[in-house]
């Protein structure tokens, strides 16, 4: 399940400007270089508001430099990091920040949400959970725990997550999305159906949901529903390759070869790695009669296949 998180980055920095304002000012006796320092902090969450990021970065290693082990600093840093898109070194100083103790809710929500950006749902999930148990009440933090949850396969309980956050704040970003997607793995169409449809009542243009709700009308036997919805998903690039994939699958249902034949070329090119459209182009060819060709989709399908499966086993992820 995939889903852009940069829109996390944002609520980040509004915590973190919280969290150092409140710090600041929690003790009066603080020495010279202390308030030096918070001040400093301060002046570098405003700059990452603000997007100046090369200037919160060089307030930050400023800090660093007097105190290596400063957590907030390391924290703020990651933050930088992150909006700029250097996620690994965000990684690294996040995980820095995090192994002060005590650790603050909204460091391990940060480092959880860097860590499912980067597809470790394993290591993401103890942090998210921190969050969560930090503040029960915390949305986001209980929606994201649910994707690492779903991700693992343990998807009951990345249900219940995600039923929780819609609960505490029905208008949670992507909320009703990923309730209705879990309940779809879950194998219940019709609440899946039911909260694909409130995502899109709210947000018209949400692809994901556009492609969950085509790929329901696909199962449900409405290709031309199917195809309306789908035809509007292939515009995101994020998930473009999927949606010509079940394009095609719905062209095949209605005995439109050649645009199906195209419809998964498209995918393949797109994505190289889709197995499934290498195994439906086999199948095309066999049906013309070209045996060559569909042995070479079937030796690309074959040869993928096993990448992958290589891949799961080698994770140690088990579907639960």
């Amino acid at each position: 399940m995939h889903k852009p998180i940069l829109h996390a980055a944002g609520r980040l920095v509004v915590t973190l400007l919280l969290t150092i304002h409140l710090a600041a000012q929690d003790t009066p006796q603080r020495s010279r270089e202390v308030h030096t320092t918070g001040a400093e902090l301060s002046s570098a969450a405003r700059a990452l508001q603000q997007g100046d990021l090369n200037r919160a970065e060089q307030i930050l290693r400023l800090v660093l430099q007097r105190e290596p082990k400063n957590a907030r600093a390391h924290h703020l840093l990651g933050l930088a990091y992150f909006q700029r898109g250097e996620v690994t070194l965000a990684e690294a100083e996040l995980r820095t920040a995090a192994s002060s103790t005590p650790v603050p809710a909204s460091v391990s929500y940060d480092y959880g949400v860097v860590l499912i950006s980067q597809n470790k749902f394993q290591e993401a999930a103890p942090q998210l959970e921190r969050a969560v148990k930090l503040d029960p009440k915390d949305a986001l933090a209980l929606l994201f725990l649910g994707r690492a949850y779903h991700e693992l396969n343990y998807s009951r309980k990345a249900n219940q997550l995600f039923q929780r956050a819609v609960q505490i704040d029905p208008n949670v970003r992507d909320g009703y999305y990923h309730l209705g997607f879990s309940f779809k793995s879950l194998g219940d169409r019709a609440d899946a159906e039911k909260y694909l449809r409130m995502e899109l009542e709210r947000d018209p243009d949400h692809a994901l949901a556009r492609y969950e709700i085509a790929d329901i009308e696909y199962e449900k036997g409405n290709y031309d529903a199917a195809l309306e919805a789908v035809t509007r998903s292939v515009r995101n690039p994020g998930i473009r390759a999927k949606s010509l994939y079940l394009r095609g699958k719905i062209f095949l249902r209605q005995q439109r070869i050649e645009d199906a034949r195209q419809s998964f070329l498209k995918a393949v090119e797109t994505s190289p790695d889709m197995a499934d459209s290498y195994f439906q182009l086999s199948m095309i060819a066999r049906g013309q009669g070209d045996t060559e060709t569909a042995e070479k989709y079937l030796a690309r399908y074959k040869e993928i296949k096993e990448r992958q499966q290589n891949s799961a086993m080698a994770s140690g992820v088990v579907k639960q």
